[in-house]
């Protein structure tokens, strides 16, 4: 009796290794909610903010320490690139509101 990975290419595999990783819901979660309160200007609480600023560096930290893990062993994981490009993206724009308040 076959399985399925038997059936698949080497190809195949490898891809669903590289690109099988992603964020937990509630990390996506507050993400989105993070994303929103950007695109909407709900920033008005400098703590809100701080605290948001310190959640994605947290976040950013972790990630980069797992896709260090993904590069060592040869697979670096697609989606998780993806992730941190946006990750970083997110605190660059907090960084900037941050800015907005202090001036």
């Amino acid at each position: 009796m076959t399985s399925d990975d038997d059936l698949r290419s080497p190809r195949d595999i490898e891809y669903e290794i590289c690109s099988s990783y992603e964020l937990e819901i509630h990390d996506r979660l507050s993400i989105k909610e993070i994303a929103h309160m950007l695109d909407v200007d709900a920033y008005h609480d400098r703590k809100l903010l701080h605290d948001h600023m310190y959640f994605l560096e947290h976040l950013l930290h972790r990630l980069e320490a797992i896709r260090l893990d993904e590069v060592t062993e040869g697979f670096p994981t697609f989606d998780l690139d993806r992730s941190l490009h946006e990750i970083r993206e997110l605190f660059r724009r907090l960084k900037l509101k941050m800015i907005e308040f202090d001036s």
